[in-house]
């Protein structure tokens, strides 16, 4: 039997893209209708807004792990980062932010969400995301980050560190 997929696609703009993997304040329109009042939240990430009924979440690329902007201090391991390696992590964060930024700009910042699920932090999914080429091929945005260097492949388990 054959799994059901889905896929919505969405307009963002650069400020939400927060590094290299995530994209935060996605708005997606479950339902369309015209609704004439004050936007509302109904449900936590659930608004009733002027396009309808949408979901406001963070979105994380599935399949990858990029440099923090706000690097944790302490490693899994327990060890103190220097300052020279949070500053590392964070220019190579940045790097990997515009070099994201940079992407969807090609592709007028329309991306393709497919099969989200919960992620590990409340309001944020983690899925799959594709830009259309001019052809209507989809092409995974995960795959670019990691052969242009600004993520590595990443599925669980320990993270290696970016500094």
């Amino acid at each position: 039997m054959m799994t059901k997929r889905w896929m919505y696609h969405v307009q963002i703009t650069p400020d939400q893209v927060h590094d290299g993997d995530t994209i935060e304040d996605v708005s997606v329109v479950l339902c369309g209708y015209d609704w004439k009042g004050e936007e509302q939240e109904i449900w936590p990430n659930l608004y009733l807004t002027e396009d309808g009924l949408v979901c406001r979440f963070s979105l994380r690329l599935y399949g990858i792990d990029a440099p923090e902007m706000h690097p944790h201090h302490v490693t899994s391991e327990g060890v103190v980062r220097t300052q020279r390696s949070l500053n590392k992590e964070k220019k190579l964060a940045e790097k990997s932010r515009q070099g994201l930024i940079d992407y969807l700009a090609k592709y007028d910042n329309t991306i393709y969400i497919q099969d989200a699920f919960d992620g590990k932090y409340a309001g944020r999914f983690v899925s799959a995301i594709f830009v259309k080429a001019s052809n209507g091929t989809l092409l995974s945005v995960a795959d670019y980050m990691c052969c242009k260097g600004f993520a590595r492949p990443y599925f669980g388990g320990k993270k290696e560190s970016w500094a």
